[in-house]
């Protein structure tokens, strides 16, 4: 069993079903075959970690739909991503555009009404892997929060670090900015 500390707390996480070992396996195996395209392989990633999110992260961690607490931070997004954002969504990419980010403005593409993401289905790797271990109320009182998955230290899930990598190495020396710059007029 793997446990998540954190100054006086510990958390011990449930095992993780071993199916999902073989499915990662196999999704490693899919994205160093050759002659997968780019935006196919982020496709099948995404999937990839949305069922496992939803089938075991989901189980242990508190984040809900509507929350949108961590929608008001910097995200940090390689070029390869922001262009697959592009590509599905048909929001042009602003290549030149960097702006000073407020941490805590909205996202770009947080619906402030519903409290929504406007691209949920294509939102970045990082915003998928973000999750809340403790108290919801500790996001929104801007409180130190236990996360699973992405934090800022980097990924506690292996699966997680080694997809992320992977992204990483196909985005090369193409820049990594935040979200925001690269789409800064989004209506």
């Amino acid at each position: 069993m793997d446990v998540i500390k954190m100054d006086e707390k510990q958390y011990s996480l449930p095992e993780m079903p071993n199916h999902w070992f073989d499915t990662f396996n196999q999704l490693a195996e899919y994205l160093n075959a050759p002659g997968n395209l780019l935006h196919e392989a982020i496709a099948v990633i995404y999937e990839t970690i949305d069922i496992f999110n939803k089938e075991f992260v989901s189980t242990f961690t508190v984040c809900q739909s509507g929350c949108s607490h961590c929608c008001h931070q910097n995200v940090d997004l390689t070029t390869i991503e922001a262009e697959y954002i592009s590509y599905c969504t048909g929001i042009p990419i602003d290549k030149n555009s960097i702006r000073v980010s407020i941490s805590d403005e909205p996202c770009i593409f947080l619906d402030q009404q519903s409290k929504q993401c406007k691209i949920y289905n294509v939102r970045p790797f990082k915003c998928r892997t973000l999750h809340a271990f403790e108290d919801p109320s500790f996001c929104e009182k801007k409180e130190t929060q236990l996360f699973y998955g992405h934090a800022p230290s980097g990924y506690n899930n292996v699966f997680y670090k080694n997809t992320y990598a992977y992204i990483v190495q196909q985005n090369g020396t193409l820049p990594s900015r935040y979200l925001s710059d690269f789409f800064p007029k989004v209506s």
